[in-house]
């Protein structure tokens, strides 16, 4: 992975961790055998924590790496896959 320009290493590396945590929390859960809703709310946790750090890695990407050196259109592109981005 090349290096992140606008996001901090310390902020990504926190969001793993918090990954990390509900992940756990999802194997306690089964073996405490929890109900089956909880650990589908717990697993929801977990797709929102990966989303998150998704996007963050992916903005990151585009607006430093893709759209580098696009010259004067660069704004209204970054806009249309930003846009685009927190669709999916």
């Amino acid at each position: 992975m090349g290096k992140h320009h606008d996001i901090n290493n310390q902020d990504l590396i926190h969001r793993i961790n918090r990954l990390v945590g509900h992940l756990q929390g999802v194997g306690r859960m089964i073996n405490d055998n929890r109900s089956c809703a909880e650990v589908i709310h717990q697993l929801s946790a977990c797709e929102a924590a990966t989303a998150k750090l998704k996007r963050a890695i992916a903005d990151d990407h585009i607006k430093n790496c893709l759209l580098s050196g696009i010259g004067d259109k660069e704004d209204e592109i970054k806009e249309e896959l930003f846009s685009l981005l927190k669709k999916y």
